[in-house]
């Protein structure tokens, strides 16, 4: 985009407010979870780049852990490194701080779904998940402010 036509754009597709902070100038903003059996690209189709991840065990789940610390808060290796958790990527902010990207393997979080029908978009039908290719996104807010995206593999319907 040219720069006069970023002016006046909002580019945020979310607000919320900051979470509490785990630790004096340090929060954790986003945690991605990805189950076992939800790890659907295979390694020759990652560009180059792109940082692999191993899927998760069965019975277990990928968590990835987004978070920022302050310019003042001093970090040796990342956060979380003698607690089991490895490092995906930095990205150092003007401002000084830092976002970090951690995984670990965790337990998959028990997820309750209100019981309701679904609703169909824009002329799609329940036909529509009919599909080896599915999945879903369920997302939460957590107790610290900060949210929860599960990012799984659904099982297609049987077909009649």
């Amino acid at each position: 985009m040219k720069p006069s036509d970023q002016e006046g754009r909002n580019w945020f597709i979310s607000k919320w407010p900051k979470p509490t902070e785990k630790l004096p100038g340090f929060r954790i903003g986003m945690h991605v979870i990805t189950p076992f059996g939800s790890s659907t690209v295979q390694d020759k189709n990652l560009p180059a780049g792109f940082i692999k991840v191993a899927p998760a065990p069965t019975g277990r789940a990928i968590e990835f852990t987004v978070a920022v610390s302050e310019p003042q808060v001093l970090i040796s290796g990342w956060p979380g490194s003698r607690t089991g958790t490895s490092l995906v990527g930095t990205l150092a902010l003007t401002d000084g701080s830092t976002v970090w990207v951690l995984s670990s393997v965790v337990d998959i979080p028990e997820i309750k779904v209100p019981h309701r029908s679904p609703h169909f978009f824009e002329g799609h039908d329940v036909s529509d998940l009919r599909s080896e290719a599915l999945r879903a996104l369920a997302f939460a807010d957590c107790a610290d402010g900060s949210k929860m995206i599960v990012d799984a593999k659904v099982a297609p319907l049987a077909r009649p």
